[in-house]
């Protein structure tokens, strides 16, 4: 499967793997950027994207921003939204919400390593409403933690 990428800034650099099996691509900041203690700010790619599959297909695709584990761990940045989702029909930009969790400021250099992208082929889900069987159903009672930790 192919994706098209366009640089829509002078200063854009197209994703890259540091190894071809990598699930991840590393996308990068375009300008200068400073994150305040538990600030958030968009962070531009300067790109665009474009999925080349045919749109009458049972599938879809997605691209998932993801968090750097370095940047994580060294900085306290993480994706403010957990995984950022750009769908396949989406035509702005590609932007990162960063998050800074830690107590002092992070500077974001133009050219560096934000995020990085991984791209997942999913199928076409139908919902329907409907009536469930519930006799036919696991019964799980307590919800959120109520299997423990162990």
């Amino acid at each position: 499967m192919k994706i098209k990428i366009q640089k829509i800034h002078e200063d854009a650099k197209l994703p890259r793997k540091e190894n071809k099996h990598d699930s991840g691509w590393d996308i990068f900041s375009v300008q200068d950027y400073i994150i305040k203690p538990n600030g958030r700010v968009k962070v531009s790619t300067g790109l665009i994207w474009e999925p080349q599959a045919d749109y009458n297909e049972d599938f879809i695709i997605e691209a998932q921003v993801r968090a750097k584990s370095g940047l994580a761990l060294n900085e306290g940045l993480s994706v403010l939204n957990g995984v950022g989702t750009v769908d396949m029909t989406y035509r702005d930009e590609i932007c990162v919400l960063l998050y800074n969790t830690s107590r002092h400021e992070v500077k974001i250099n133009k050219g560096q390593k934000i995020a990085q992208l991984v791209f997942q082929k999913l199928p076409i889900f139908i919902i329907e409403e409907g009536i469930i069987d519930l006799k036919h159903t696991i019964n799980r009672k307590g919800g959120f933690g109520s299997t423990g930790l162990i």
